[in-house]
């Protein structure tokens, strides 16, 4: 049997480190996992990976030729800090992007590139609407930036495998659902409602997203995209009394003053985006099992992790 070597870029990230966790799970005696880190330490598991240091923009591609993949995840980006700096990233990103994409292609046009979007690109979505993967592009909030260093990406579907990923709404111990739920619960003893609360979200565990990504890499048709997503979009305003009946505290409008904090103008623009989302790919849906398959399960096992921390 030929030996497997999968690359993922930006392996020590929240959605690269997901990934990084289901492929180990799945590893088989042939096959090979190379990561790419930048600044964060690797954490002990990785022993059982080929670890380089590097970044998008500054990397030594002889590896490539030392450790040739048989397929890359990528999940690196570069951020700023506030919009200009966003700016300045995304278009640093898609030179690197461009140059990652001549280079895998020169070395194989048919290796399977699984790029991570998100489904912000979407936009906002009238009523009744469900995006699924043939939706167009209207990027809000975050996504505006990060949709520059990703157009690469999108248009290379002709000549290489590229598989675009787009997760909804990432719910872990280290993500939004920290910032705008869980820590206005704790210290005000209130979760917020965002807009009117009518806006749909769509979710998935990060664990789980973990798992789709690796299942798009192995079980994934060339050049398709998916979106990544669990259990049937909610209502913001019923995700918020969710969080608050498991936390047993109290739901209130937001309401930026002296005890909520100042959300930045991106940040209130996702929060409050409607943008529920399906799949044309039912069977290849169908053929992963969820670990986390329900909002209440998600939110549950977060929680669950998160009040752990708090005791520990």
């Amino acid at each position: 049997m030929v030996d497997s070597n999968t690359w993922v870029l930006g392996a020590t990230g929240f959605v690269g480190g997901a990934v990084v966790a289901s492929l180990l799970e799945q590893k088989l005696p042939h096959e090979k996992l190379t990561t790419l880190v930048h600044k964060t330490l690797p954490p002990p598991h990785f022993e059982h990976c080929n670890t380089l240091t590097g970044s998008l923009e500054q990397f030594d591609f002889s590896w490539l030729k030392r450790f040739p993949p048989t397929g890359l995840v990528h999940a690196a980006r570069m951020a700023g800090s506030h919009p200009i700096m966003r700016k300045v990233a995304a278009h640093k990103g898609r030179k690197a992007n461009e140059k990652w994409l001549r280079v895998l292609g020169e070395m194989n046009p048919n290796l399977p590139i699984v790029y991570v979007s998100g489904t912000l690109m979407y936009g906002n979505l009238e009523k009744g609407v469900v995006a699924r993967e043939q939706q167009p592009l209207h990027p809000i909030a975050f996504a505006k930036h990060y949709h520059t260093a990703e157009k690469p990406f999108e248009y290379a579907h002709q000549a290489q495998d590229v598989r675009m990923v787009r997760p909804a709404w990432i719910i872990g111990p280290h993500s939004w659902f920290y910032h705008f739920y869980y820590l206005p619960a704790i210290k005000q003893g209130v979760v917020p409602i965002y807009g009117d609360g009518e806006q749909l979200m769509s979710l998935i565990h990060i664990r789980d997203c973990g798992g789709l990504i690796t299942h798009a890499l192995k079980k994934g048709t060339p050049n398709t995209n998916y979106n990544i997503f669990a259990a049937p979009p909610i209502k913001q305003v019923d995700f918020a009394a969710l969080v608050a009946k498991l936390l047993q505290v109290k739901v209130a409008p937001y309401q930026p003053n002296g005890a909520q904090k100042q959300l930045k103008s991106d940040e209130l623009a996702a929060l409050t985006s409607n943008i529920p989302v399906g799949t044309q790919h039912t069977d290849w849906f169908a053929a992963y099992n969820f670990l986390y398959p329900t909002v209440a399960e998600m939110v549950t096992a977060v929680l669950t992790a998160l009040e752990a921390g708090r005791s520990s």
